[in-house]
């Protein structure tokens, strides 16, 4: 990884943090080529700490810190939290769309998910995500949120059983809404659920007043449009 300032010069705080973590800035384009970097961040006003500590771990294939919340602390999912995703995904293959990866092997499972890394978080920089309980980090993840798709991306999440009804899927999903839209990583967000699914129907509706732009699409039990009578 190296940072360039051909245009914009780098601030001190930034140059404490790529000093920090051996990454080194360049100053012409003489200075760079001669270094070989498999990412190389022009640097600018809008690119922050946060941004830059991302790249930084997916140059290492390190999970990255997405952000916190009061509770929760959002991160890629990593080999560690393998396991725990691929048993959610099984628990709740009627709901997701990633539920296809739930019939495959733990080793197939593995290796799709390594590819999903690439794609999602290193190119397109949004995925779905690891909920881990600030608490409780040494469990591991207690649950899955995240965007998922390019044409038409969806909200998705799962919760461990024992998580349920703590508001933990609203504030997860909420920070993750937010992420995206201040990062301009996504356009319109949508929601699919059931109106029998009241848990995922609730929220829904509670997300939808704190981030108007997301679209839900909710269908009652025959799959036909949901329209609330008043």
């Amino acid at each position: 990884m190296v940072i360039t300032e051909f245009e914009y010069k780098v601030p001190d705080y930034i140059r404490k943090w790529a000093e920090e973590h051996d990454v080194p800035i360049v100053r012409t384009p003489l200075d760079f080529k001669k270094i070989d970097a498999e990412y190389i961040i022009e640097y600018s006003e809008d690119r922050d700490v946060s941004y830059l500590e991302r790249i930084w771990c997916h140059s290492r294939n390190i999970p990255a810190v997405i952000g916190e919340t009061e509770r929760l602390i959002i991160k890629e999912i990593g080999e560690d939290d393998i396991k725990r995703y691929r048993e959610l995904i099984q628990m709740y293959r009627r709901y997701l769309k990633i539920s296809d990866m739930a019939g495959l092997s733990f080793e197939e499972f593995k290796e799709r998910h390594e590819a999903y890394i690439r794609y999602s978080y290193q190119f397109l920089e949004y995925g779905i995500y690891g909920i881990y309980l600030k608490a409780e980090k040494e469990k591991g993840i207690i649950g899955i949120a995240g965007i998922d798709g390019t044409d038409e991306p969806e909200l998705s999440y799962a919760l461990y059983p024992e998580y349920r009804e703590k508001g933990y899927a609203f504030e997860a999903c909420e920070y993750i809404l937010r992420y995206v839209k201040e990062n301009e990583l996504a356009g319109t967000i949508h929601l699919y659920t059931d109106v029998s699914n009241s848990r995922s129907f609730k929220l829904g509706n509670k997300l939808k007043k704190v981030y108007p732009e997301l679209v839900l699409h909710i269908t009652d039990p025959d799959g036909k449009a949901y329209e609330e009578k008043e």
